[in-house]
């Protein structure tokens, strides 16, 4: 149990840090734009985010983040066109991160209950994630690039671990857990 606690601090910590780079590139494509001041940036303590209020680089990207309860955090980070994001949480202590670059890709985080982590990064076009949990203390980490790739993590009970990786084009994965201290890993390439 310990080793898994370590293995996912450490990815929490290059999540966060890749989330961070994408919201500093985010930034230098804003930086020197009209109607972009630095009283814009509005930071995220924990997750290090510097995301700008106006929209990011590119064109037609759409972002929502909508919380209910108390201690949640939520980033989002997106360059590139007609990207789709958006974070749900209810309930308390929640943390979810969503990075995309490309163009149509779609992510969705839906976070119920205490304590879970979701982190998400998708690079290319046309690719779809989902991240559910539901229960707590469960963490969710998917990465995605290329080509029209779809994710889809469901988590219903507390202390799950989830983590997918893919790498290239038309490649699926579905990962329901059910329960308690179920472990996933999936890594797919083509």
């Amino acid at each position: 149990m310990r080793k898994l606690r370590t293995e996912a601090n450490a990815r929490v910590r290059s999540w966060l840090a890749l989330l961070r780079a994408a919201a500093v590139i985010a930034c230098m494509l804003c930086a020197g734009q009209p109607g972009i001041a630095a009283e814009d940036l509005d930071p995220f303590d924990e997750l290090g985010l510097l995301l700008p209020a106006p929209e990011l680089g590119g064109h037609g990207n759409r972002a929502t983040i909508t919380q209910t309860g108390s201690g949640n955090l939520a980033g989002i980070a997106q360059a590139g066109a007609t990207n789709e994001a958006s974070i749900e949480q209810q309930g308390a202590l929640l943390r979810a991160g969503i990075g995309q670059s490309g163009a149509g890709n779609w992510a969705n985080i839906q976070q119920t209950g205490e304590a879970q982590i979701a982190m998400l990064l998708q690079s290319g076009d046309l690719n779809q994630t989902a991240i559910i949990q539901n229960g707590v203390r469960n963490i969710a980490y998917v990465e995605q690039a290329g080509y029209g790739n779809s994710a889809d993590v469901r988590q219903f009970g507390n202390h799950n671990y989830a983590d997918v990786s893919q790498t290239g084009s038309g490649l699926r994965t579905v990962v329901i857990q059910n329960g308690d201290g179920n472990r996933a890993i999936v890594r797919q390439g083509n």
